[in-house]
Parts: C-alpha cells; sequence; structure tokens
C-alpha cells in the first residue's frame, strides 16, 4: 500500500512540475508585456506570432493571458491578430523554402500526386486538422502543399481560433 500511494505522488509530483514551469514562464511572460506599458498590445502581437514561428516558446498559455492581461474582447482580438501574422509568416516561409527542398528530393509530379490521394489540397482538411491542438510545425507543413494561400489561411486561422476563444 505504501509503495502504491508513493508512486501516485511520484506520478503526481512528475505531471505537475512541467506545468508549474509552463505557469512561471508565463509569469515571466506576463511581467515582461506589462512592463512594455503603453506598448503591451503591440508585445502580445508580437509575441504570440513569435510563438507560432519558434516551436519552443510556450503558445498554450498566451491566449488565456491575453484575456486576463486585457479583457475577453480586446485579448481574442490581439490573440487571433497574432494568429494571423505568425501564420501568415510560416505559411509563406515554407512556401518558400519548404516546397522548393521537398522537390529537390522527389518529383514534383509525385508530390501533386500524393497530395491529391491525402487530400491535403483541401482547406476544408486543413481546417479539421487545425480544430485539433496540432504542433505549429504542421503549419510549415502546410504552407509546403499547393493548397493557395487565399484559401489556407483562412482554414488555419479559424481552426485555430475555436482554441484561442475558448482559452
Amino acid at each position: 500500500m505504501f509503495l502504491l500511494l508513493a508512486a501516485v505522488g511520484l506520478l503526481i509530483w512528475w505531471l505537475t512540475e512541467p506545468v508549474s514551469d509552463a505557469l512561471a514562464a508565463a509569469g515571466d511572460i506576463r511581467a515582461w508585456i506589462i512592463s512594455t506599458g503603453p506598448m503591451a498590445p503591440i508585445a502580445y502581437v508580437t509575441f504570440f506570432a513569435a510563438q507560432i514561428l519558434i516551436a519552443p516558446l510556450p503558445g498554450s498559455f498566451l491566449a488565456v493571458l491575453g484575456g486576463y492581461l486585457f479583457g475577453f474582447g480586446a485579448g481574442l482580438f490581439l490573440s487571433l491578430l497574432g494568429l494571423a501574422i505568425g501564420a501568415s509568416l510560416v505559411l509563406l516561409i515554407g512556401r518558400k523554402l519548404g516546397r522548393p527542398l521537398l522537390e529537390r528530393f522527389f518529383d514534383r509530379s509525385d508530390l501533386i500526386r500524393w497530395e491529391r490521394k491525402l487530400r491535403l489540397r483541401s482547406p476544408l482538411i486543413w481546417f479539421v486538422l487545425f480544430l485539433f491542438p496540432v504542433p505549429d510545425v504542421v503549419m510549415y507543413v502546410a504552407g509546403m502543399g499547393t493548397t493557395p494561400l487565399r484559401w489556407l489561411l483562412p482554414a488555419i486561422l479559424l481552426g485555430r481560433s475555436l482554441g484561442i476563444f475558448i482559452g
């Protein structure tokens, strides 16, 4: 019985350690944003966009932090603006650097054929995919495809906006 309780205690400690680290990081981010004074909305949008571009930056708590700092409406707007900027940049990077790189290793016609088989050209598929908490690297992959950016960006924004709204 003692071993079971000790194991459960260790498991709880092990699971809460990353949460406390994330909360500490969120506190540091909050302090930095507040320290920018009247530029706080710009700092927040910049940070939100940057966390999409740079994978290790924490993105999970930013929508909640935005609501806390700026109120629900303004926090939602600023989060969506940061998402639009970050997603646009990632899609452009994926389109400009990723596709040519893939075409060095695979025949272009083969890539198009596989995209069609996987239905990766459909904005609806990308929308459904981004309803789930997929890593930001998936946006780079989306940018590498041939789906027009004018369809892809709204699909990603709508898919991700639900999570931001809930946050």
